[in-house]
């Protein structure tokens, strides 16, 4: 159900995961890394276009109507989990490299091109959300990034063992 969710948001411009908001790095015809991101009020404008996604993979019998059902009461618990993103915010959804090219400055050419896009469209501050036992911690905190927010959830830390999350940024 994921990759049926990730494909159709791919295809569809103004979602959480559309290729309208991503930038590619490749070496050729191979793809080495993505990094996904918008100005932090389209946020929420991103996540009503991605559930009419969701309710027309429903429609068309592409996905299960059980499985999202799932998903979006897990959404729902975890949503608590995303701090506010204010107006003057770069929201940085998405960075990721595929394992064979990390430890090549890929990530942090992606990174980078984010913080100029950010900058040159006015914004004050790049944020994103990690969880804390994610390995990319140490890569953002070498980047410059901080922890700003450290949320945690006990229901599903308790029931699922979800890591807190993580709110880092940086001042452009």
């Amino acid at each position: 159900m994921f990759e049926a969710l990730i494909l159709a948001s791919w295809r569809t411009r103004d979602t959480l995961f559309s290729a309208s908001v991503a930038t590619l790095a490749t070496d050729g015809s191979e793809l080495l890394g993505l990094e996904i991101g918008f100005d932090g009020p389209d946020f929420q404008i991103f996540q009503q276009n991605l559930a009419k996604v969701i309710s027309d993979l429903v429609a068309s019998g592409d996905v299960d109507a059980t499985a999202t059902a799932g998903l979006a009461t897990r959404a729902r618990k975890a949503r608590y989990l995303n701090a506010h993103l204010p107006r003057s915010v770069y929201y940085l959804h998405a960075l990721s490299v595929q394992p064979r090219h990390r430890g090549r400055g890929v990530g942090a050419r992606l990174l980078t091109a984010a913080i100029e896009r950010a900058r040159a469209r006015g914004r004050r501050e790049l944020q994103l959300d990690v969880l804390s036992d994610n390995p990319a911690v140490k890569f953002y905190r070498a980047m410059g990034l901080r922890t700003v927010v450290e949320t945690v959830s006990p229901e599903l830390t308790r029931d699922h063992g979800f890591p807190s999350e993580l709110r880092m940024a940086l001042a452009l």
